[in-house]
């Protein structure tokens, strides 16, 4: 983002909305809704920029139209205020369940006519030379590598049987739960990259300093934003004028 100044921006960076279809249980994003709608209000008032750190539409169990009809008037009504804000005010990484917008062609047909105006999607972003934000799930077997086998069993029968048994995928924040593999990894990398990475995917927020043993080496260099279908609960990271 060439117009990045640490000292003076406001960001706050989201990921893994799921947004899906309004389908009951399957819809996981829907208990939020409200939720997610009050805190984009509080940063529009406050003058933050927006990141969505991807999985923002649930595309391995929903059809975009139908997402994109279900909040249009809502979530992605308030999302399209930060995009009038200019380009650096809303910016889209794509994740594993919505890597269909990683095609430009796709993601303007989906995105242009609900958000009034083209938006890039992006693998990564860069803030300054020493912020990276990604999805996190670069090189991940199941949802990189073999993702056209996940997301059929997502869609063909996990999705039914949800749908059927009314099983819900929402569950309470755990703020301090043990790193997962994933996440060692993507601290690993980042620390060998000498970079601040922020990252989703897992649905797990992490701070490394508090979460690894070898704090003091790995100081800064790893934090995943959680996600925003915790049972009533977001998480996310804010990068607020240098803090």
């Amino acid at each position: 983002v060439p117009s990045f100044n640490l000292r003076r921006d406001r960001y706050v960076i989201l990921s893994d909305t799921h947004k899906g279809d309004r389908t009951p249980v399957v819809d996981e994003f829907l208990g939020n809704e409200t939720l997610y709608c009050d805190a984009l209000t509080h940063y529009l008032d406050e003058d933050f920029r927006l990141v969505l750190n991807g999985d923002v539409e649930e595309g391995w169990k929903s059809a975009y139209p139908d997402v994109m009809e279900a909040y249009r008037d809502s979530a992605i009504a308030l999302e399209c205020e930060f995009a009038q804000r200019g380009p650096d005010h809303y910016l889209r990484i794509y994740g594993n369940h919505d890597i269909d917008l990683a095609q430009p062609a796709f993601a303007d047909h989906m995105l242009t006519p609900v958000m009034s105006q083209p938006v890039e999607v992006h693998p990564a972003v860069l803030l300054g030379d020493q912020i990276m934000i990604a999805h996190g799930h670069q090189g991940d077997f199941s949802s990189e590598r073999f993702s056209w086998f996940s997301r059929r069993v997502v869609q063909y029968l996990w999705r039914p049987l949800q749908r059927s048994l009314r099983l819900p995928w929402r569950y309470p924040a755990v703020l301090q739960a043990p790193l997962s593999e994933r996440d060692r990894l993507l601290a690993a990398w980042a620390r060998a990259s000498r970079l601040l990475l922020i990252a989703g995917h897992t649905h797990q927020p992490v701070m490394v300093p508090a979460a690894i043993e070898d704090a003091p080496a790995a100081r800064h260099h790893y934090l995943n934003g959680g996600c925003c279908i915790f049972d009533q609960v977001l998480t996310g990271v804010e990068i607020d004028r240098g803090e």
